[in-house]
């Protein structure tokens, strides 16, 4: 028998299975994984939380960049573009397809494409833009009354990437009478953006609730690999399990910051320490670490100074290296 570090239910041990300390898909290596996580809360957080990591985050745009290479199947790489979204810089060598969004499409060479999307240009040069795929029966409206609006004023352009993509949009855009006499508006096709085969595109998104549960699955996992098992099923990690199980509760254990301070021979890799500040136990955790992107952690609180000493690990997701090292290596500038 064995007790789940999650749902602290006691379970037969066949019915747990290894989980990887960071996520496999951020190429977390086999040699890096703990056996204390229930097959039920692993599958759980592999279609919530990890999928969100994976598929729907800044982290998922370096992961398609990076670790694209080599894999048989390109579409497990493929962005959402819900929580993240990518835009070609407003720079006027791009003419007309500055500022619009496309995304990233995997194969032997990473490429982008075009979002069907509408550009619109106000009277004193200000620029909106709306997914079509953002239009649906629950907003229409609003989106109806904008481009009006920007139609009487300065100028409305449908973009997409493709001449089927377009007719799906202008069938979309007639359904809901938002542009019914295209001939009054300049449809303009994708062409080639890329400059020697790279574009410089700038990533604008969120940070959900779902990605700093992930970070604190990732943290949690690392300290059960540490410490042990038993440590981290102390009811002093209660708040940290419950916060990454579930959305029901206030975010007061995940922090985030862009003023993290990491080794530079630390890009592109993963980067997770734990350390006591006071009476508590801190994680610090940044995958891909790049322009200052770093996740708190508050893993524990304790009545009394925790005898834990500082520990941290880097994962090189490429060529599945792991490096451990003492003391803390990932820091946020105050």
């Amino acid at each position: 028998m064995r007790i789940c570090i999650y749902c602290k239910r006691e379970k037969s041990t066949s019915e747990f299975n290894l989980e990887h300390v960071i996520p496999r898909s951020f190429g977390c290596p086999n040699s890096l994984q703990i056996n204390c996580v229930c097959e039920e809360c692993n599958s759980f957080f592999g279609r919530t939380i990890d999928r969100v990591l994976a598929y729907d985050s800044r982290e998922s745009v370096l992961r398609l960049e990076l670790l694209k290479s080599g894999r048989r199947n390109k579409s497990r790489f493929l962005v959402k573009q819900s929580r993240v979204s990518q835009r070609i810089p407003l720079e006027r060598k791009f003419g007309d397809f500055a500022g619009l969004y496309v995304e990233p499409i995997a194969g032997p060479k990473l490429s982008i494409h075009l979002l069907p999307q509408i550009k619109l240009i106000g009277s004193m040069g200000e620029i909106e833009l709306i997914k079509i795929a953002d239009i649906s029966r629950f907003n229409y409206l609003y989106f109806r009354s904008k481009v009006k609006t920007f139609k009487e004023a300065g100028s409305v352009t449908v973009y997409a990437g493709s001449e089927v993509e377009m007719r799906i949009a202008q069938r979309k855009l007639e359904k809901y009478g938002i542009m019914k006499n295209f001939k009054d508006f300049t449809l303009i096709m994708n062409n080639n953006l890329l400059e020697d085969g790279k574009l410089i595109v700038y990533i604008e998104g969120q940070v959900s609730t779902e990605i700093y549960r992930a970070y604190g699955k990732i943290a949690l996992n690392y300290a059960a690999l540490k410490y042990g098992p038993g440590f981290v099923l102390q009811s002093q990690f209660d708040n940290i399990r419950e916060f990454v199980l579930t959305d029901n509760i206030p975010n007061q254990s995940v922090s985030f910051s862009d003023k993290g301070k990491y080794p530079e021979d630390l890009v592109n890799k993963h980067a997770i320490s734990i350390v006591t500040e006071g009476t508590s136990i801190y994680a610090y955790a940044s995958l891909f670490a790049q322009t200052g992107f770093i996740y708190k952690i508050l893993l524990s609180s304790w009545s009394v100074i925790p005898s834990v000493s500082a520990s941290s690990i880097v994962v090189d997701p490429i060529k599945k290296e792991i490096q451990q090292q003492s003391g803390n290596i990932l820091f946020i500038n105050r």
